[in-house]
C-alpha cells in the first residue's frame, strides 16, 4: 500500500477534531457559518464586487465514532476514529480516496525522526539564510532613528467569567491576544514597555454542554489514540512540534498555541478573531476591539471613503465660491479641532458560530462514499492527494 503524506488542510482538520474536547448516542448535525471581512482599500475594493462579503457555510454530522465535514456542496470529509479512515468526497468529479488514520501518523513521527539527527545543520542554515534580511532590517531600523532590535511574540489567554446562551447551550468567554511586538531592550521587555506591532485578538464562546464535547470524549479506536500524545511527545502532535523545533521562534509560538488549545476543553460555539496593527509607540487596547466587533470593517472602509470626497467636494466649492465673489465677503472660518489620529487598525475580521443544532438518528449511508462514486488510490509519500 502507497504511503500518505498528510496536507496541512487535512492535519488542521484531525488536530481540531482531536483536541475539541466534543453525546451520548444521540446523532448530531450543525452547521458553521464563516465571514472574512476585510478594512481600509481591500475592504472598500471587494465590498464594490457581487458576493464578497457572503458568509461561507458548512455542515457537519456525527453519529457514533464517525464525523462528516461538508464544504458547501462541491466536496466532504468522512472520519471514523473506531476503523482509523479518513475519506475524502470530491460531489463534482464523483470521485473519493480512503486513507489510513494511522498511517498518516505514522508518516509524520518518521518525517520528525528524520529531522533528529540534522537539528545544527537546519538551524545553521536558517541562521545563514536570514543573516542578510537581519542585517537590512537593523539598517532600516536606525535609518528610521530607531532601535527597536528586539521582536519577541506574547501569547495570553484569559477567562472573563462571562457567560452567554447559544440556544439551549451554555457558552464561557476566553480572550485570546497573541501580540508581536518590538521593544527597545530586554528590561523594556519585561516591563511590558512595548511598541507598536501586530496583534491577533481573538473571541471564543466555548460550550461544555453541547453535545459535540461529550461524543468526542466519548470516542475511542487505535487512530484517535494516536492522535493523542497524552504528554508523552509522540503521534501528530508531537511529530509536528518536533518538525518545528529548527526554529525557537516558531517553537515558542507553537508551544503557547498548544497549551492554549489544551486549556480550552469543550466546543467553540462562536469565534471571533481580529487582526490588528498597532502604530508607533502605541499599546494593544484590545478592549476597544472587542466594542466594535460588531461594526463591519467594510462599512468603516466605506464611510471612511465617503467622508474623504465629502470634505474634498467642500473645498472644491470653497476654491469656486471664493474665486467667484473674492474673498472680501468670507466670513472668518472656525478653526477646526485636530482629528484624533488613530492608534490601531482592524485590517481583517474572521468570525465562525455553530447555527441549525439539530439532534436525532442519523442515516448510516451518509458516512460512506456515495453509490457510483470512482475509488481513487492514495496518494504517495511526498505527493499531495
Amino acid at each position: 500500500m502507497s504511503r500518505f503524506t498528510p496536507t496541512p488542510l487535512i492535519a488542521a482538520a484531525l488536530l481540531s477534531a482531536s483536541l475539541a474536547g466534543p453525546a451520548g448516542a444521540q446523532d448530531l448535525r450543525y452547521s458553521t457559518v464563516t465571514r472574512v471581512e476585510f478594512g481600509g482599500t481591500t475592504g472598500r475594493l471587494l465590498g464594490a464586487l457581487p458576493g464578497s462579503g457572503d458568509p461561507v457555510t458548512g455542515t457537519r454530522y456525527l453519529k457514533g465514532s464517525r464525523i462528516r465535514t461538508d464544504d458547501g456542496t462541491a466536496s466532504s470529509t468522512i472520519m471514523d476514529w473506531n476503523e482509523g479512515v479518513l475519506i475524502t468526497l470530491d460531489h463534482e468529479a464523483r470521485t473519493f480516496r480512503s486513507v489510513s488514520l494511522v498511517e498518516m501518523v505514522e508518516a509524520a513521527e518518521e518525517a520528525a525522526a528524520a529531522l533528529e539527527g540534522r537539528a545544527d545543520e537546519l538551524v545553521d542554515a536558517a541562521v545563514e539564510g536570514s543573516r542578510t534580511a537581519a542585517e537590512e532590517t537593523e539598517q532600516e531600523y536606525r535609518q528610521q532613528g530607531g532601535d527597536q532590535l528586539t521582536l519577541e511574540i506574547a501569547v495570553r489567554s484569559d477567562r472573563t467569567g462571562q457567560r452567554r446562551n447559544f440556544g439551549e447551550y451554555t457558552a464561557e468567554q476566553i480572550l485570546l491576544t497573541l501580540e508581536m511586538k518590538g521593544a527597545r531592550d530586554r528590561a523594556a521587555w519585561d516591563a511590558e514597555d512595548t511598541s507598536g506591532g501586530l496583534a491577533l485578538v481573538t473571541e471564543v464562546w466555548l460550550s461544555t454542554d453541547f453535545p459535540e464535547h461529550l461524543m468526542m470524549q466519548s470516542m475511542d479506536g487505535q487512530a484517535l489514540r494516536r492522535m493523542r500524545d497524552d504528554g508523552t511527545g509522540k503521534g501528530l502532535m508531537g511529530a509536528l512540534e518536533s518538525l518545528l523545533a529548527y526554529d525557537p521562534r516558531v517553537k515558542f509560538a507553537f508551544e503557547k498555541n498548544r497549551e492554549t488549545i489544551d486549556a480550552m476543553d469543550g466546543t467553540v460555539l462562536r469565534s471571533t478573531t481580529h487582526f490588528v496593527t498597532v502604530e508607533g509607540d502605541a499599546m494593544l487596547d484590545r478592549d476597544a476591539v472587542l466594542a466594535d466587533q460588531d461594526r463591519s470593517l467594510s462599512d468603516e472602509a466605506t464611510q471612511a471613503a465617503s467622508q474623504h470626497a465629502r470634505e474634498s467636494a467642500r473645498s472644491a466649492v470653497r476654491g469656486v465660491t471664493r474665486g467667484l465673489f473674492g474673498r472680501k465677503r468670507e466670513e472668518p472660518e472656525e478653526p477646526e479641532e485636530p482629528a484624533a489620529t488613530a492608534t490601531q487598525r482592524v485590517f481583517l475580521r474572521f468570525t465562525s458560530e455553530i447555527v441549525d443544532v439539530e439532534t436525532g438518528e442519523l442515516p448510516a449511508d451518509l458516512f460512506s462514499p456515495p453509490e457510483g462514486y470512482t475509488a481513487l488510490e492514495p496518494a504517495p509519500t511526498g505527493s499531495t492527494p
